[in-house]
Formats: C-alpha cells, sequence, structure tokens
C-alpha cells in the first residue's frame, strides 16, 4: 500500500511538470507591427497564502521559482486568497512602446497592477502601481470603463508586468495587451454592447412590469423582478457600483451584487414554477423548484453576512439545474402541444447553455476566456426574446380560452337563472305557508306572554295580601302603644319601611315582567344626587337593621345630579349588601363607600368574608351560577346575574376583586352623572341602546 502511495505521488509529479513546461509561458513579444494580444496563454501565476508578499520578494529565486504557467487561462474557482500573476514583455522596438492593458472580471475585489516605471532596469526593477478593483475608490482608477483598464510604459528590451489580485469570489482572469487605437475601438465596443445589454433587460423588466398590471398575472411579476435584478447584477459584475458611492464601501458592493444574484434565482425559480405549471403537471419538480427557492433566500442571508463564496457553487449548480428544469418541462409540454412551450423550449435551451458556460468558468472547471461573456449574454438576448414571444402566445390562447370560459359560464348563468325563477316561486309558495304557520306561532306566544303576565300579577297579589295583613297588624300595635314608648315606636316605624320597601321589590322583581328581560329598560330619572344617596342608604338600614353597614359619601361637588332608576338600583344595592352579609362572619361590618369620579357614580361595597375564588369570579354574574365555597349558605344564584344586569340598564359595569385585607370588593360604576340637559339625554339615550 505504501509503495502504490508512492507511485501515485510520483506520477502526479510528473504530470505537473509535464503541464507546466507544455503551457510554459513566453514574453509577450511587442514590435512595430505590434497591436494587441491576449495574454490568457502568457500569464503565470503564483498563490501567496500570506497575503504579505511584494515586488521585490517575487525577485528571490526561491519564489520566483513558485510561479506556474496559467496554462491558456487563469480560473481557480470560488476561493478567499491572494495570487500574484506576472506577464513577461520583450519589447523589440527601438523604443518604448505606450500601451494599455485590460483586465476582466471586474468583480475582482481588490486588484494592484504594477507596470514598469521610468526607472525600469534589467537589473533593477522600477515599479509604478494602480489599485483597481471594486473595494476601491472610484478615483483610483485610471480609466472608468466597464474592465480594468491600465496605461503603462514598456520599456526597450525585457521587462514584466506583475498582478496582484485578492477576492472573496470566484478567483479568475483574463485580459488583452492593446495599444492606444485598439483599446479606444475595444472600450468604445464594450461600452455599447454592456449599455445596449442593460436597456434590453430595464426595458424588459418595466414592459413585463406594465403587463402584470394590467393582466394580474403573477408570472409576469416574477418575470419582470428577475430581468431587473439581473440588470442590477450585471451593472456590479461591470464594477459600476463603485465603493464611495455605498456606505459601508465594498462589502456593501459585495452583498448587492450577491442579493441580485439571490433575487434573480429566487424569482427565475417562481417563474418556471408557473410557467411550466409544475404544480399541475410535475409534482416532484414544483417541490424541487420551491427548494431552490429557499436556497436563494438563504444565499441571500449569507452574502448579507459576507460568506457568498462559502455557498456560491451550490448556487451556480442549482441555477443550472432550474434551467435544465425549465428546458426539459417546456419540452415535455410542447410534446404534448401546450400553447408556446415550443419557443419557451428553445428560449429555456440558449439560456441554459449560457448558465453552464458561466458556471463552469467560476468553478474553475474551464478557463476564463473572452467569448464566455458574450456567449451568455448572447444567450439572455435569446431567451428574452423567445420568452417574451412564448409568454405572448400563452396570453392570447389563455384570452381566448377565457372568452370561451365566459360564454359557458353566460350560458349556465341563464339556465341558473331560470331554475332560480322556478326555485323562487316555490319557495314563495312555502314562505307563504311559513309565515301563516309564524303567524300561529307568534299569536300562541302573545297568548302565553299575556297569562305569564297574569300569572305574575296573581303572585304580586296573594304577595301583597298578607303584607296588608302585617301592616295593619303593626298598625294596631302602634296605637296601642303609649307616648313614651320611643324605642317600640322607632321599631314599629322600621317594619312599616320594611314593609313598604318589600312591595316596591315586588313590584320590581315581579311586576315589571322579570328585570332582565330583553324588553325591560330603566326608568331613569333625574334626581339630586344627596336625596338619592339619602335615600338608598336609609332603605338599607330598614333592611338590615341588626347589622353593622357603615356608610361613607364622598361628595366631589355640590348641586349634582343622576340619571337613575332608583328602584333598580336599591334592588342591586340590595343584593350586593345582602351578599356581603350572608358571606361574613356575624357581627363583621360592610363598608359601603359612594363617590363622584368625572361622568361616574362610582358605589363600592366591601366585606370581610370568605372571599370568591379567582378562577370563577368571571363566572359570578351568570344566571344560577354559585361559587364552590358557597355550598353553606341559602340561594338560588340570581342576586349577581339581576345587578350586573341592572348595571348595564343603566350603561355600567360590576366588577368583583379582592379584598387585600379579606373578603370581596363589588364595585358599581355607572355613567350617570348629570350637569346638565344634554347629559340627561345622553344618558337615557345610552340606557336604551343597552
Amino acid at each position: 500500500m505504501r509503495f502504490i502511495e508512492c507511485l501515485a505521488g510520483s506520477v502526479a509529479a510528473l504530470l505537473m511538470i509535464w503541464v507546466s513546461v507544455a503551457f510554459a509561458a513566453e514574453p509577450v513579444v511587442i514590435d512595430k507591427q505590434f497591436t494587441q494580444r491576449s495574454i490568457d496563454k502568457d500569464m503565470e501565476y503564483l498563490i501567496d497564502p500570506s497575503h504579505k508578499l511584494t515586488p521585490a520578494d517575487l525577485d528571490r529565486p526561491d519564489i520566483a521559482a513558485g510561479f506556474r504557467s496559467a496554462g491558456g487561462g487563469l480560473a481557480l474557482g470560488y476561493r478567499n486568497d491572494t495570487i500574484w500573476v506576472r506577464i513577461l514583455l520583450d519589447n523589440r522596438d527601438l523604443a518604448p512602446r505606450k500601451l494599455f492593458l485590460e483586465l476582466k472580471p471586474m468583480v475582482l475585489n481588490d486588484v494592484e497592477v504594477f507596470t514598469p516605471g521610468l526607472g525600469w532596469k534589467e537589473d533593477e526593477h522600477d515599479f509604478t502601481s494602480v489599485l483597481l478593483g471594486d473595494h476601491h475608490p472610484q478615483r483610483l482608477r485610471p480609466v472608468v470603463a466597464t474592465t480594468n483598464i491600465v496605461p503603462l510604459t514598456a520599456p526597450r528590451g525585457a521587462s514584466e508586468i506583475l498582478i496582484r489580485v485578492r477576492t472573496t469570489s470566484s478567483l479568475a482572469l483574463t485580459g488583452w495587451l492593446r495599444t492606444a487605437e485598439s483599446m479606444i475601438q475595444q472600450a468604445a465596443f464594450d461600452a455599447a454592447r454592456f449599455a445596449g445589454f442593460e436597456a434590453l433587460l430595464v426595458f424588459s423588466g418595466v414592459a413585463n412590469l406594465l403587463i402584470w398590471r394590467g393582466l394580474k398575472e403573477t408570472l409576469f411579476l416574477q418575470y419582470a423582478v428577475a430581468l431587473l435584478a439581473l440588470a442590477v447584477n450585471e451593472f456590479c459584475y461591470k464594477g459600476l457600483l463603485f465603493e464611495d458611492w455605498t456606505i459601508g464601501g465594498g462589502m456593501v458592493v459585495d452583498a448587492v451584487g450577491g442579493a441580485s444574484s439571490s433575487v434573480c434565482l429566487c424569482m427565475a425559480s417562481l417563474f418556471i414554477r408557473g410557467q411550466t405549471r409544475a404544480a399541475k403537471h410535475f409534482p416532484w419538480l414544483s417541490k424541487a423548484l420551491l427548494f431552490s427557492t429557499l436556497l436563494s433566500v438563504f444565499t441571500l442571508f449569507m452574502t448579507l453576512i459576507d460568506f457568498y463564496q462559502l455557498i456560491a457553487p451550490l448556487v451556480m449548480f442549482s441555477a443550472v439545474i432550474v434551467f435544465a428544469a425549465g428546458f426539459f418541462g417546456n419540452a415535455w409540454l410542447a410534446f404534448k402541444r401546450e400553447p408556446g412551450a415550443g419557443i419557451a423550449t428553445s428560449a429555456f435551451g440558449a439560456l441554459l447553455i449560457g448558465m453552464v458556460v458561466v458556471t463552469l468558468r467560476l468553478t474553475a472547471f474551464t478557463t476564463y476566456t473572452h467569448w464566455s461573456d458574450y456567449a451568455f449574454e448572447i444567450a439572455v438576448l435569446f431567451f428574452i426574446l423567445y420568452m417574451q414571444l412564448s409568454l405572448a402566445r400563452r396570453t392570447r390562447q389563455a384570452e381566448s380560452e377565457r372568452a370561451v370560459a365566459q360564454m359557458r359560464a353566460l350560458d349556465v348563468a341563464r339556465a341558473a337563472e331560470r331554475s332560480a325563477i322556478d326555485l323562487v316561486e316555490r319557495r314563495t309558495a312555502e314562505l307563504r305557508l311559513a309565515k301563516e304557520a309564524a303567524e300561529t306561532s307568534l299569536k300562541a306566544e302573545r297568548d302565553a306572554q299575556a297569562e305569564q303576565v297574569r300569572f305574575l300579577d296573581v303572585i304580586s297579589h296573594q304577595y301583597r295580601t298578607p303584607l296588608a295583613v302585617v301592616s295593619n297588624s303593626v298598625a294596631s300595635i302602634a296605637r296601642g302603644l303609649s307616648v313614651n314608648d320611643d324605642a317600640n315606636r322607632e321599631r314599629i316605624d322600621r317594619i312599616r319601611r320594611a314593609i313598604s320597601r318589600l312591595v316596591e321589590l315586588i313590584d320590581v322583581s315581579l311586576h315589571r315582567s322579570r328585570i332582565d328581560g330583553a324588553s325591560a329598560r330603566a326608568r331613569l330619572q333625574r334626581l339630586d344626587y344627596s336625596k338619592a344617596a339619602e335615600t338608598l342608604f336609609s332603605m338599607l338600614r330598614d333592611t338590615f337593621p341588626e347589622r353593622p353597614i357603615r356608610l361613607e359619601r364622598r361628595d366631589a361637588e355640590a348641586l349634582l345630579d343622576v340619571a337613575v332608576d332608583i328602584d333598580l338600583l336599591g334592588v342591586a344595592l340590595n343584593n350586593l349588601v345582602e351578599n356581603a352579609l350572608k358571606f361574613s362572619p356575624p357581627g363583621s361590618p360592610v363598608d359601603i363607600d359612594v363617590e363622584i369620579s368625572g361622568q361616574s357614580l362610582v358605589l363600592e361595597i366591601t366585606d370581610w368574608g370568605i372571599g370568591v375564588p379567582v378562577t370563577e369570579r368571571h363566572l359570578l354574574t351568570e344566571k344560577y351560577f354559585r361559587a364552590s365555597n358557597s355550598a353553606n349558605t341559602q340561594g338560588m344564584g340570581l342576586g349577581l346575574h339581576l345587578t350586573a344586569t341592572i348595571a348595564r340598564r343603566h350603561g355600567g359595569t360590576l366588577t368583583l376583586f379582592d379584598n387585600p385585607e379579606g373578603g370581596t370588593r363589588a364595585r358599581l360604576n355607572l355613567p350617570v352623572v348629570c350637569r346638565s340637559d344634554q347629559d340627561f339625554d345622553r344618558i337615557r339615550a345610552a340606557s336604551i341602546a343597552k
């Protein structure tokens, strides 16, 4: 095994020696007939892992021996390295020659070109340096163009050009040596080509945006965004987004370029998914294109954190797969005779070829040659032309199908209209019968309601009769008391007031057909606040004479009125006090605080009883609900429900919460304070609306 490894290493070393000899770089010969020459076969390169070498270091024999021939073009793939490129010159003219060095691509971040200086000698190398790349300000460029252009003077005899390249993207390099006349012609051609290409992308993108706005077809929006993103990407790729134009410098330039590539791939994936109707015809392809969309979004994130080079090869191969999916998907649709699918197949075929060329170049599977730029641009031009024709034909077919569908829908609508007329006639007859039945049921219900009212009146009468007997008996007892028996006369008066109040409670609870009925309304009266409060306090003293009830009234202002139904409010207050006494220890007091707060009358009843479980507090105002800790007390669960209803009839609320010292606090907040006739009208209208 060890022998085999040594043998394999020896073969690899011999192969590398043969390649370097076979493709050994020769000096560029410059004579009177020289006009231009590609430097692809004349480049030698050296990888600088330390990033610290200088031109002087490269003259050292041990370092100079490390240069290798680029072998017809330099392409090292996506990496984060520094390399040195050397081009040997041999000027055989009688005088120094003024030349121009043109370098591509423009996406190289940091390029420093060292050309022979005025003091160049064979044994003493003097260099003039120029900084290029999209991580350097525009002002440092000798010539602003769509390629890196460096003027130089080639001295007589042997000399050399050194190029230091530092990038975090695809590391490839190609270029030309040109005379001034040749450089002017080429720069004008490149500028015109770039301007025309950008104009076509922007025009096509805007045109499809307008079509999308008219047709509301998402397909055109995706296509338009992909073209505009490609236009931005080409602008960055040509090095025309300068470092000094952006906040954040070169990293932002890289981010914009990478982001535009990600957006372009994302929209292309969605466009192909919709254009091939992948969800319908190719479910597996639909999922793959959605994955490509997610990958492009992830790429966008990686770009923003400056890690694009780590995922860029995967993105490039993903783009090839996406366009291949478009090609084969449309080919299948063309086989099925889908309108426009044949033209779309040709469009995606051209784009696939151009994308394969670019991908192989950027991932270092092929060298960087000049024709690869033209191949991609020609492919994009071909794609835009044919895809626009395909979309136009597809849209025309869709409009035709839509017109046929509208005619069919119109026929169906007419048939449905005839059926609807027949159905309406049948339903009308059925509704007439239902109406008669409903009227009969309504009459029966009204009779039942009337019977219920009569029953309530009977109940009220039955309560009044014994109360009248009690009242008469109390009157007889009072007449038999001596004039000086003040204590018993006070008790007799309390009994009379209690009987009177009980009659009022019967009227409220029974004769008015249930206080929480949907048709029951509060009969609001405008009363003096002080008199209303005294009436309520007096009622409580008479109803609960044996229990300590502490009353406190805080008057905010004098001459104040409230709009209340004093009977209903008395029922509510009576229920709250009764509950407070029922669930409190014998002899413990109940506090009642009354105050005016803004437009509201606030009554707060506080006890020191057993309290209410927190989890059940929101259910206490439900009808017939009783708390889990109230099993040992009498009641039907109606008091708090009626109290909450009375609060709503006044436009207010009932709130229950814990007393910090133990027990429960109940707060009635009623927005019933009147300071003018307009206030009274407003409160009455709000009460009717409840």
